[in-house]
């Protein structure tokens, strides 16, 4: 099943954050736990600009997406971008990503977005997400790069 996450979800979603931090190419960036949990208030709280899903079967939460809408820099129009994309290692390659990524995108159109830009740049997976977003009608456009002192 997938909705919208609550208040409630507060605990679930921090453990998916941790799990994906440990996993990420972020994963030697030191984590706030309070920083994380105040933007996550935030944008449950906020579900104008904000749409935070969660997949749940009987084994309770497994993934998580975080997404919003905004203006260009450059434009009044606006687009969909998503924070994150998130399935527990045990529960990927079934319909949780496709249906949270599909929930995404008719609310982000909903709110007058002309299109969706979702990336990946925690290193999770990146040609599975490809694939993933590619199937879904996307189009590749570009790359994300890193470089560490």
């Amino acid at each position: 099943m997938i909705r919208n996450a609550t208040a409630a979800d507060m605990s679930e979603l921090a453990r998916l954050c941790l799990l994906m931090h440990e996993e990420s190419g972020f994963s030697d960036v030191t984590v706030n736990a309070s920083k994380g949990t105040d933007f996550l208030v935030y944008a449950i709280s906020n579900p104008d600009r904000f749409k935070v899903t969660v997949a749940e079967d009987d084994s309770g939460v497994h993934g998580m997406h975080i997404g919003y809408v905004q203006d260009y820099w450059f434009s009044d129009d606006i687009a969909g971008y998503d924070v994150l994309l998130y399935i527990s290692p045990n529960k990927r390659g079934g319909m949780s990503g496709i249906r949270m990524i599909k929930s995404f995108e008719n609310w982000a159109f909903s709110k007058g977005a002309v299109e969706v830009r979702p990336g990946c740049t925690t290193g999770i997976s990146p040609e599975m997400t490809k694939e993933l977003h590619e199937r879904l009608g996307y189009e590749t456009v570009g790359y994300t790069f890193r470089k560490v002192r």
